[in-house]
């Protein structure tokens, strides 16, 4: 017997021990059993949640309130178990599907359900001898390899958003719960601040309905620098809110020598101002700065010992484009302030005139991938002079732009860029407040129209498909023989019998476990698992999708049933994700050791 297969008893008796040593690492057998377990667990108590007629789950909080909610993600988020490794398994789990959430909003619920079908019909004791010669890493790869055909195919299955963005009200609905008149409004916004607009979310005031106001502002795509920062995000520890923050901007790295001549001055001036948050960009940061910052995050600065606590967040923004130039350029020009340059600025200008390199702005959002900087509603009308005379001389470059006749690709780009930032100048953004009797009930539905945001944002940069759930399946199946003709070639090398059988096999098993979370939305209706199946084989046989809120089938180019082509990619990555975690971790170690816990005993 191998050496990795003996258990701590074995192993043990073999050295003649009247005992067994037990050790933090949970034996490989029982590791996989866990992990099998822990995740058909999660699963479950994900599964109920999909479709129109999923179900909510009513969550107390650690504060003893209640609330309830239909978001997988946010289930997910406050699920834990009576072990460490159950544990362990679920915060993994959890951190891969963060991403998911964090790039279209919707979808997590249906990764974590196709990925635990495909780990447990990977890892099915029956079906043991079929994957016995395939090493796991073999495995991962052959799932890239189709993950690589999957994207390419249904990017090029994916229709642009129209003009009117009539498709946004759909695709907002659907993520938002069937919620058509809360996705009316999302589309509507849209079709106001435009697809480089971003829209913001108010629980506090107190509405019935949901309401929105136009504001200006500007969103890129880089979040905090530093983990620490996280540790200051909300409960959910996704998003970082700064009310009526002081703003610096450097399109310089900010070093460590940095700090006498240009930061500490900055940092006084804004102890002297009313507010005590500091926004700092900066095109990067030394290591010494970040410590810095983390260390006085909530500390008063010695120079000011009766000032409020200074507390500070640091990002960075693109240098390196002219995209990310202009960016910086337009969030100074927002804010009201000087980029400092080390270059171009006159050597202690920053130390003389600290207030010229401070700016303001209303709001700030940051997460891990992205920050919002919303303008301020009361600035000055020389600060408005100064916009406005900005978004002039942009328009006019427009015009410009606009007379050529033909023009070069060059010429195209700056004309988009130009649009885009006039857009983001003026009135790119929105504030959602959003409705209900309750904060609680407010808090509920904002989780969703989150997602409904995220997936309208989506699908405007990527492009939609339609049939949901049953769009990767669907593709699978209708091209299985090429796949596995690929496949066959290109893993020749596997000592496998039957290598094209096997690979029809393979993606045939693919398809189904792909077809799980559409599965789960017809079983949370009205349809018996018999009749479930009945519908599948219907859409394959006859090209149609199954519309739930109808009850009727449609022509799959021409059903309602629409998302975002990023939402199935992303599915499909945060899928793979998970099984390249649990198939090939093959033992698992906890640092929160208990001898006593069964876990670590043989079985």
């Amino acid at each position: 017997m191998k050496l990795r297969e003996q258990t701590n008893k074995q192993i043990c008796d073999e050295n003649d021990l009247p005992f067994t040593i037990i050790t933090n690492v949970v034996e490989e057998r029982s590791a996989k059993n866990r992990m099998r377990a822990t995740s058909n667990l999660i699963a479950k108590a994900l599964i109920a949640t999909l479709g129109p007629y999923g179900s909510s789950t009513i969550i107390q909080d650690r504060m003893g309130r209640h609330f309830a909610t239909k978001d997988g993600y946010d289930l997910m988020n406050r699920m834990t178990f009576d072990d460490e490794v159950s544990r362990t398994i679920l915060d993994l789990l959890r951190t891969t599907a963060s991403n998911q959430v964090l790039s279209v909003g919707d979808g997590s619920t249906s990764a974590i359900v196709v990925a635990n079908a495909l780990f447990q019909a990977l890892t099915n004791p029956e079906r043991r001898e079929e994957f016995d010669k395939i090493a796991p890493k073999d495995i991962i790869d052959i799932l890239n390899d189709l993950s690589e055909k999957l994207e390419y195919g249904l990017r090029q299955m994916a229709k642009p958003v129209s003009p009117d963005m009539h498709e946004l009200d759909i695709i907002a609905a659907i993520a938002n719960n069937n919620d058509y008149a809360a996705g009316k409004t999302i589309a509507d916004i849209y079709r106001k601040i435009g697809q480089n607009g971003f829209i913001t979310m108010d629980v506090v005031d107190k509405k019935d309905k949901d309401d929105y106001e136009l504001k200006t502002g500007i969103e890129w795509e880089r979040g905090w620098v530093d983990p620490v920062f996280e540790k200051f995000a909300d409960q959910d520890g996704k998003v970082i809110y700064s009310e009526k923050p002081k703003v610096f901007i450097t399109n310089s790295c900010l070093s460590y020598d940095d700090l006498e001549m240009t930061l500490m001055p900055v940092i006084k001036e804004a102890l002297n101002q009313e507010g005590s948050e500091l926004l700092i960009v900066a095109n990067d940061f030394d290591p010494d700065v970040i410590q810095f910052l983390k260390n006085n995050r909530t500390k008063h600065m010695q120079y000011n010992s009766r000032a409020p606590e200074m507390i500070f967040t640091a990002v960075d923004i693109d240098q390196v484009t002219k995209e990310g130039r202009n960016t910086l350029e337009d969030l100074a020009t927002l804010c009201g302030c000087k980029i400092f340059d080390k270059v171009m600025t006159k050597q202690g200008d920053a130390f003389a005139h600290p207030a010229d390199y401070i700016g303001r702005a209303d709001r700030i959002l940051i997460t891990k991938k992205t920050t919002q900087v919303i303008a301020c509603k009361d600035m000055t009308d020389d600060h408005r002079k100064k916009i406005n005379s900005f978004v002039k001389d942009l328009n006019n470059k427009i015009e410009k732009l606009q007379k050529i006749e033909e023009p070069t690709k060059e010429e195209d780009e700056a004309l988009y860029e130009a649009r885009r930032r006039v857009s983001r100048l003026t009135s790119a953004s929105a504030m959602l407040h959003v409705g209900g009797k309750t904060l609680a009930e407010r808090m509920t539905r904002q989780r969703l129209i989150e997602d409904a945001v995220l997936a309208c944002k989506s699908a405007l940069k990527y492009g939609y498909i339609p049939g949901g759930n049953l769009c990767i399946p669907k593709y699978l199946n209708a091209n299985r023989e090429g796949l596995a003709d690929f496949l066959g070639t290109k893993y020749s090398y596997l000592p496998i019998d039957k290598p094209r059988g096997f690979f029809l096999y393979f993606i045939d098993m693919l398809t189904d476990t792909f077809l799980e979370s559409y599965r789960a939305v017809l079983n949370n209706s009205y349809f018996n698992e018999d009749e479930t199946e009945e519908v599948i084989q219907k859409c394959f046989d006859e090209g149609k999708f199954y519309n739930l809120k109808k009850h009727e089938y449609e022509n799959w180019e021409e059903t309602e049933v629409i998302n975002s082509v990023d939402t199935d990619i992303q599915i499909l990555r945060t899928c793979i994700s998970i099984i390249g975690i649990l198939s090939q971790s093959n033992q698992m170690m906890t640092m929160n050791f208990d001898a006593n816990s069964q876990i670590y005993k043989d079985k």
